[in-house]
């Protein structure tokens, strides 16, 4: 799945603002964030469903826009 928004917050977590919506996703293990900070804009892949508080997505993929 892709989507793309604006950077948040990042920490242990990505928060990401899409058309005034929230999302939280993990990071896969080997995911590489480095140069993306807050504020940018970014296109995310991810893999499981938007919003699922048990198991949220995991960002597989982060570029900048």
């Amino acid at each position: 799945h892709v989507i793309s928004g604006v950077v948040n917050k990042m920490g242990d977590f990505l928060t990401l603002l899409v058309d005034d919506e929230y999302h939280i996703f993990d990071f896969a293990k080997d995911l590489n964030t480095g140069g993306v900070n807050e504020g940018d804009e970014v296109t995310v892949v991810y893999t499981g469903t938007l919003d699922d508080e048990n198991t949220p997505p995991v960002a597989i993929e982060i570029t900048k826009n």
